[in-house]
């Protein structure tokens, strides 16, 4: 059984960006959707293999770190959203100010040494 959702949402992303050609993927997509995947688009898939213990992923850091920045928006920490067209937005606004904050060559008064108050 093919998941039925993968194709609607990977097709659009290839369709913008055609130089991709691997995917990166866990156990979940199978057979099925990784042939669709090289029949449709000729994209090669890389499955992580299962492995005893906590062992991080290849590339998977990645993906696992970004959600990390995105549930520490206030916002983001519930699903407040009740459509979700705002919650997509709330995702990009969220992801433009982490962005904007990473390109920022001011650092953060919050979290520099020298806006500490010693007393």
């Amino acid at each position: 059984m093919m998941i039925k959702a993968a194709p609607s949402v990977v097709t659009p992303v290839f369709a913008v960006h055609s130089k991709i050609r691997i995917l990166f993927a866990d156990l979940g997509y199978q057979e099925p959707f990784r042939k669709w995947l090289k029949d449709t688009l000729n994209i090669k898939t890389e499955v992580a293999p299962k492995e005893p213990g906590f062992k991080p992923a290849r590339k998977r850091w990645v993906v696992e770190r970004t959600f990390a920045w995105i549930s520490r928006q206030r916002r983001m920490s519930r699903d407040y959203e009740r459509t979700t067209e705002s919650s997509v937005a709330m995702i990009y606004i969220s992801m433009i100010r982490i962005m904007l904050k990473q390109l920022s060559p001011v650092p953060s008064p919050w979290h520099s040494a020298s806006s500490i108050v010693k007393i």
